[in-house]
């Protein structure tokens, strides 16, 4: 099964909700909502409404429920690569000790105005460099990875 563009706006549609909840409100919401205790349901929500035709329990609904607890489980783990704000509370409602990687490459994105002078282009530059570029290599391997394996196996397209 091909993630189709609906399941890529969904998907983007949970990270900006994520990137707004996390920034605006109250930290502690922010954690809880970040979490891997709240992603699943959340998955799960998301490919029941966005996706009604799809049967529940088949292996197209469980591909699509993966997808998407994947994208809002990466939020937490992209804000811990950040250089500053209040860390990520990985274990939160039951720890609220917050978290950074030893390596924080992404700049942290000013709240306001300030993201459309040069720290907004620091942080553009960065998260390129530091997200979407591996995700882009990562894209093109899975593809070049299933056209090969197409071939091999004899399929008239690898499209």
């Amino acid at each position: 099964m091909r993630l189709n563009r609906k399941s890529l706006n969904i998907a983007g549609l949970c990270l900006g909700f994520f990137s707004i909840v996390t920034s605006k409100s109250d930290p502690n919401l922010g954690a809880i909502l970040s979490k891997l205790l709240f992603d699943r349901p959340l998955a799960r929500l998301t490919v029941v409404w966005g996706f009604p035709g799809i049967p529940r329990g088949s292996k197209t609904w469980w591909v699509l429920v993966t997808h998407f607890f994947l994208v809002t489980a990466s939020h937490g783990v992209l804000d811990a690569l950040t250089n500053g704000g209040l860390g990520v509370a990985f274990f939160a409602p039951f720890d609220n000790t917050r978290y950074f990687f030893p390596w924080t490459p992404i700049v942290v994105s000013p709240i306001g105005a300030d993201f459309f002078g040069l720290r907004g282009l620091q942080v553009i530059t960065s998260e390129v460099l530091f997200v979407w570029v591996p995700i882009m290599l990562i894209a093109k391997g899975v593809v070049f990875l299933r056209n090969t394996r197409m071939k091999w196996r004899g399929c008239e397209s690898a499209k």
